[in-house]
């Protein structure tokens, strides 16, 4: 349950990127972040990407939440107690 999700990205003049990451878990996040970082411009039929950035991150807890919505008339809560 202790797996290394950390990562470094590099963004270097918006031509070079760069992902260290220990293990695959990390690499997908940094993939991830990197696709956050890319926007597609309608008008001008173009990318745009950051040029310069450099993120160095990893999860803050070693488990993963989940969150569960009880606005829906059908789950009264139950559902979840019984999986």
């Amino acid at each position: 349950m202790e797996t290394d999700e950390s990562y470094e990205l590099t963004v270097t003049n918006g031509k070079k990127v760069e992902i260290n990451a220990p293990t695959y878990f990390g690499a997908r996040h940094g993939l991830e972040t990197l696709s956050q970082m890319i926007a597609y411009d309608d008008m001008k039929d173009i990318l745009i990407m950051v040029k310069d950035a450099k993120i160095t991150d990893k999860p803050e807890y070693i488990h993963r939440g989940l969150m569960i919505g009880n606005s829906n008339p059908c789950n009264n809560g139950l559902l979840v107690f019984s999986t």
